[in-house]
Parts: C-alpha cells; sequence; structure tokens
C-alpha cells in the first residue's frame, strides 16, 4: 500500500492506493479505526472529532477532521497507516 497523506485546514487528508484484492480488507480497518476500535499504536484519537473513509477506483481516502484546537500529527498517522497495511496485507 502506498499512501499521501496531505495537510487541511481541518486535520489532514489521506490517500491510500491499495490492490483490489486488498481494497476490502484496508476498508474493514479503516472502518474499525472509525468506530474507534483500531488496534494503531496512536496518540492521535483523542485529537480527532470525526474519520470519514470513502473507496475509490484502486484508492480508499480517509478525511480525518481535528477536535477544535488540536492539531493532529501526521508522522504519528503515516506510523498508524504502516501498522493497519502489515495488518491486511497490504
Amino acid at each position: 500500500m502506498k499512501h499521501v497523506i496531505e495537510t487541511t485546514p481541518s486535520g489532514l487528508h489521506i490517500t491510500a492506493t491499495v490492490g483490489a484484492d486488498r481494497q476490502a480488507a484496508l476498508l474493514e480497518a479503516f472502518g474499525q479505526c472509525a468506530a474507534g476500535t483500531c488496534s494503531c499504536p496512536s496518540t492521535q484519537y483523542g485529537k480527532l472529532q470525526a474519520i470519514e473513509v470513502q473507496a475509490g477506483e484502486g484508492s480508499v481516502s480517509v478525511e480525518l477532521t481535528a477536535r477544535e484546537g488540536e492539531q493532529l500529527d501526521p508522522e504519528d498517522i503515516a506510523r498508524c497507516l504502516d501498522h493497519t497495511a502489515r495488518q491486511v496485507g497490504a
């Protein structure tokens, strides 16, 4: 899985490129993160207001919205993405 993390006015936007055979597993893993049951070793959950996950053709987009007054750490999120990719075999 390859990913790009972009800073937005409200948080971070992530685009993860993944093969069609791993997309469903990645969507499920990101869905667990959105539900707060992700296994990522991250301190960023307390800073999140919302997580939106959308499937695209060959990619998954994730919009992370920070709580007011908080700023998300792109490096910590990148480590979380790497962890998730290893778990789903992407």
